[in-house]
């Protein structure tokens, strides 16, 4: 394959046009023509291929608005737990499929929960239609008057383009339903519905009546990929055990069954009806009426598609690291005669216009499975428009002072910033890059690890891993000033005010012995103060009042100190073994106590005067004792929580991830993967309530990755104490509290 890569990438002057005398606007129905296999696609001279973006103004991320949020009753408090629930959900994660309606009119955007409609020229939004649960698979009804959607729950629905309404449900006729539908398919007529789901089952419907016609439990694993014939006489199916197998419409009979090496990701029909092509570890291309093979083209784990005049069939190919490789073929051979570079890991899915003019791919990226790209393909000129869609793991979260604000930094640089009473997008601030010096140490420096608001609210700080710091305007959106240290890439942390920043790791300062740093934000550079110590700080803390700051040393995952030092001076207050290698650090409010996350999910609070144990936070919720009011060290000073002292209170925060204090302090706030979120009395230790979000189940390359709930990266909770933000993995940012009554 390299060598046919290389053979292809010799001829880089000459580039694809597709078989069409032209390419304006779409008709009202494609129009569709057997391949050509005596004339093959024209070449055309050009310059080298561009991979940057037209200059068409496009919105960045199609699918991170937010939904409305309701009224919001009163703070959420020990007592009233039990009406705590999920008020809206802001970003919705990555994009799972692109697809073109069948007049070109639409381009819809299928999100987990949801579907954006744009128009696929201007790329404005149309329409949002939102669903009640994961959209696991789409596909539009040949006279785009409707979208087909399979469900989480194995449900799939039918839903109206045009005037609304809750659309038709179809449901499988199993006794131990429900199982999540994989793929859908709607004949070419209109009148068939079929769906094929985790397991193995195999679901056709009449659209009009709504009868079940057949069904068929197979035991070649989840049905992956399904696709009508042009005649509708015959259904072709891909498996995950890697079978390609030909149904009867009529009956459901199988007609010829065909084996991949690798789970089948995605079958298709050639327009003409004459030829299946499946993508299972390569893609192979059968004889419809007979299954004979007719070739096999090397490398394929993700999508293909054929175009649809027939002229071109397109087979996507990973090749790690971080490229994905679009590969153009003549149907009738297989020969590959034009290949498109574009970054990725995988093609997650590929869609034609129905023009032929262009083609939509949605991509992951390198750095995770959930960060999606969708790049469409002017076809004729070989130039792209990229349109990020997001889905990067939502890192930090911060509210601002008044708690109007909500600003979400991404784990690939970027920061949203959302109106808490309506999920407007206020402002949108891109990732760093080389020409803000910001950027130039690569992803590790692009890497966020935290946001938060000035004390007056007019900016928003971002801090990246590589000790850059960068501030924003709250009022119109303008970058204001960028800082980075020079010493430092590990663990970096921003003092509450913004005026200092501390970083350790590798110290680049010659014939310094000092490896955590602290520097001033406004003139950053060389820093202003050194904390003694010959070990690697990969974690740090300020503390509320931003007076003291801690720092994790480890030489080893044996060895864990935590030292806490005065800010000013540079002098260490405290010292503490920690005893496990820790994962997170964070101050309670009236910096009375540290709590600190070792990577068993054990979590321990210190007394930061002498470095005393108070008390030690793990197990089940089953164990928890209760502490008898004279374990208490000391009457609690105003607006503080009294901390017990000597009691092993009880908390399961297994592989937790993030913690927060409340505002009060009365309430910690745990995340742990596969637990969501669970919620402590800080004074007794007594287990108080557990918030699952779901997570989203994602396709990556042949099969999905995903679990059942969604592990926490951030969390928060706004000023007043009415919002708890919870911040997932899938990019997704869940506002939870008391409804209003």
């Amino acid at each position: 394959m390299m060598q046919n890569r290389k053979a292809i990438l010799a001829g880089a002057g000459w580039f694809l046009a597709m078989l069409l005398t032209s390419c304006g606007p779409p008709s009202a129905a494609p129009v569709v023509t057997p391949s050509d296999t005596t004339h093959p696609p024209t070449l055309l001279p050009t310059a080298a291929i561009s991979l940057t973006p037209s200059p068409t103004s496009i919105p960045p991320y199609p699918v991170l608005s937010g939904t409305p949020v309701p009224p919001i009753g009163g703070s959420i408090e020990v007592g009233n737990l039990d009406e705590i629930t999920q008020l809206a959900v802001f970003s919705k994660g990555p994009a799972m499929q692109v697809l073109y309606a069948p007049d070109g009119s639409r381009l819809a955007v299928i999100s987990p929960m949801g579907i954006y409609f744009y128009d696929p020229e201007t790329l404005a939004l149309k329409s949002f239609e939102p669903t009640s649960m994961q959209i696991r698979c789409a596909a539009f009804a040949p006279d785009g008057l409707s979208i087909v959607l399979g469900m989480e729950n194995g449900t799939v629905q039918v839903v109206p383009m045009e005037g609304g309404g809750s659309g038709r449900i179809f449901e499988p006729a199993w006794d131990d339903f429900p199982y999540p539908t994989q793929s859908v398919a709607i004949s070419n007529q209109g009148l068939l519905l079929a769906a094929g789901f985790r397991g193995g089952g195999i679901h056709t419907w009449d659209v009009n009546s709504g009868e079940l016609l057949w069904s068929r439990e197979s035991d070649h694993g989840d049905i992956q990929s399904m696709s009508f014939s042009p005649d509708d006489e015959t259904l072709v199916v891909g498996s995950e055990s890697g079978e390609v197998a030909l149904y009867a419409v009529d009956d459901g009979a199988v007609l010829w069954s065909k084996e991949h090496d690798y789970a089948v990701s995605r079958v298709a029909f050639s327009p003409d009806g004459n030829t299946v092509a499946s993508c299972g570890g390569d893609a192979r291309a059968w004889d419809a009426q007979t299954g004979e093979l007719r070739y096999t083209i090397e490398d394929c784990y993700d999508d293909l598609a054929f175009s649809p005049d027939g002229s071109v069939l397109l087979v996507g190919s990973p090749e790690w690291p971080a490229r994905v490789y679009l590969n153009f073929a003549y149907p009738s051979t297989g020969e590959i005669y034009r290949e498109i570079e574009q970054l990725g890991d995988s093609l997650i899915n590929a869609a034609f216009s129905p023009d032929g003019c262009s083609l939509a791919t949605v991509v992951n990226t390198a750095s995770s499975w959930h960060e999606t790209t969708i790049v469409i393909w002017d076809l004729a000129s070989i130039t792209q428009r990229v349109w990020t869609a997001h889905g990067a793991a939502a890192h930090s979260i911060a509210f601002s002072p008044d708690g109007e604000l909500m600003a979400v930094g991404f784990a690939e640089g970027s920061v949203w910033l959302w109106r808490l009473r309506d999920g407007s997008i206020v402002h949108a601030f891109p990732p760093p890059t080389t020409e803000d010096d910001c950027g130039t140490w690569g992803a590790i420096g692009e890497h966020l690890v935290s946001v938060d608001f000035a004390p007056d609210g007019s900016q928003v700080y971002s801090l990246h891993a590589n000790a850059c710091v960068r501030s924003w305007s709250v009022s119109n959106g303008s970058l204001l000033h960028t800082m980075r240290g020079e010493s430092g890439i590990m663990g970096p942390a921003l003092s509450p005010n913004q005026e200092y920043v501390a970083a350790g790791g590798v110290v680049l300062i010659p014939d310094t012995p000092f490896i955590t740093a602290l520097w001033q934000v406004e003139t950053g550079g060389t820093p202003i103060r050194m904390f003694n110590s010959q070990q690697v700080s990969p974690l740090l803390a300020f503390s509320s009042d931003g007076e003291q700051v801690a720092a994790f040393f480890s030489e080893d995952y044996n060895t864990s100190t935590i030292r806490i030092y005065d800010v000013s001076s540079a002098r260490q207050l405290v010292e503490i073994d920690a005893l496990e290698w820790l994962t997170g650090m964070r101050f309670m409010p009236g910096d009375t106590a540290l709590a600190s996350l070792d990577q068993h999910g054990t979590v321990r609070l210190w007394q930061t005067t002498d470095g005393t144990l108070i008390s030690t936070l793990g197990g089940t919720p089953t164990e928890v004792e209760p502490v008898p009011t004279s374990a208490f060290s000391s009457p609690p000073g105003p607006g503080q929580i009294p901390l017990p002292q000597g009691m092993e209170q009880q908390f399961s925060l297994e592989q937790a991830a993030a913690l927060a204090f409340s505002s009060m302090g009365d309430i910690l706030a745990g995340s742990g993967y596969p637990d969501g979120l669970s919620l402590w009395s800080v004074p007794d230790g007594a287990f108080l309530k557990r918030l699952e979000p779901l997570a989203v189940e994602f396709p990556l390359h042949d099969h999905w990755v995903g679990g059942d709930i969604s592990p926490i990266y951030s969390v928060a909770f706004s000023p007043d104490g009415r919002v708890l933000a919870l911040g997932g993995l899938d990019g997704e940012v869940w506002l939870w509290g008391i409804p209003q009554r």
